[in-house]
């Protein structure tokens, strides 16, 4: 019997939640000494970033409400969100001026980082949104480093535990790339091995990303699509292996691309270091065989959307023949992260890269 379906139940449980917030109180907000329009437009702009592409769920109105009794500020929590859907430039630029004189900016990012990843997924437009308000806000990217590993001290990620009403906090399904200024991407070294370690150019205008750690330059966008300055546009075309190869050789006799005639299919290897798996889960892989494919719930396709926009959720060709089986190459299927061989024959997308080897 589910409480939903006992109003008596219902309501006994939203007692218990609401004795909770009273009984369980967090500690002393930085804000609580601003003044009651500070901390008004304070909770507003989080309730705003938690409303941008849903309504505001229980958990996180739970927290404003930790949050606002943290403060010590008498309003209605409807009364905020109503606000949230009123800001403009200027009472954006008044906030940001008395954020900074009382010394607050820190705890608003580590607020904000809290409450977007409560019920779900940090969103890309959400994750840009906090990037700017940080550089905003005069924090640097040592500071936004700090607060995101301190979020997931908050949120129960090192002990696996939850923090008051049960509220779902595994970590590496809220996470995304936070971008700093100049859109670079910003990772966390504690999460590096489960993230992917590319980093785009300063530019970001540009239509390839550099891998840091290994010297690749890949194309952000997959064959047949087009980079249009943001995002790839168009279809990705289906290639058979072989097509898959010369379309590579094509490319670089007809002017290459980006002022680069060395284009070419990834290693297998290569080409699976671009898997994000958002679960933080992954099976098992070693060159030659088949596996690596992400577990649990997961984001699809299985790549960093930031870097890579629009990528389809199938098949990819890597320039890794089948050693067992002549008609046969090594791919990787981006809906789930899996590492498999296929016949030469079939049709699959393909991303090329520059460098190393």
């Amino acid at each position: 019997m589910t409480t939903s379906a006992n109003p008596q139940l219902s309501t006994l449980l939203q007692q218990i939640h609401n004795l909770k917030t009273e009984f369980l109180p967090l500690p002393e907000h930085a804000a609580k000494d601003c003044d009651t329009h500070t901390k008004e437009r304070y909770l507003t702009l989080l309730a705003s970033l938690a409303m941008a592409d849903k309504a505001i769920t229980e958990a996180e109105s739970r927290l404003i409400s930790l949050l606002r009794a943290s403060m010590g500020l008498e309003v209605r929590n409807s009364a905020l969100y109503e606000q949230a859907g009123n800001l403009d430039e200027g009472g954006l630029k008044d906030f940001f001026r008395a954020i900074k004189e009382a010394d607050i900016a820190k705890s608003f990012i580590l607020d904000a980082l809290i409450l977007c990843r409560l019920d779900g997924p940090l969103n890309p437009e959400t994750a840009e949104v906090l990037g700017h308000l940080t550089e905003l806000m005069g924090l640097g990217e040592e500071d936004l480093k700090a607060l995101v590993g301190l979020s997931c001290h908050v949120l129960g990620i090192n002990k696996k535990s939850f923090i008051p009403f049960s509220w779902k906090t595994d970590f590496y399904c809220h996470w995304h790339p936070l971008l700093l200024k100049d859109n670079v991407i910003l990772t966390i070294q504690d999460i590096e091995q489960n993230l992917p370690s590319l980093k785009p150019s300063i530019n970001m205008q540009r239509a390839t990303v550099m891998d840091e750690k290994t010297g690749l330059e890949w194309m952000r966008c997959s064959l047949g699509q087009t980079w249009d300055g943001s995002t790839c546009v168009g279809e990705a075309k289906a290639y058979t292996w072989e097509n898959a190869m010369a379309a590579a050789e094509k490319l670089n006799k007809e002017g290459g691309y980006c002022g680069h005639r060395d284009w070419r299919l990834p290693t297998i290897e290569e080409l699976n270091t671009l898997v994000y798996c958002s679960s933080g889960k992954r099976a098992d892989w070693k060159p030659g065989s088949q596996g690596g494919k992400c577990e649990d719930n997961f984001q699809k396709p299985t790549i960093n959307l930031v870097t890579f926009p629009n990528t389809p959720e199938s098949w990819f060709w890597s320039s890794s023949p089948n050693a067992n089986y002549s008609s046969s190459a090594w791919g990787l299927h981006f809906g789930s992260g899996g590492v498999g061989s296929n016949s030469k024959h079939y049709n699959g997308q393909v991303r090329l890269v520059r460098g190393g080897q």
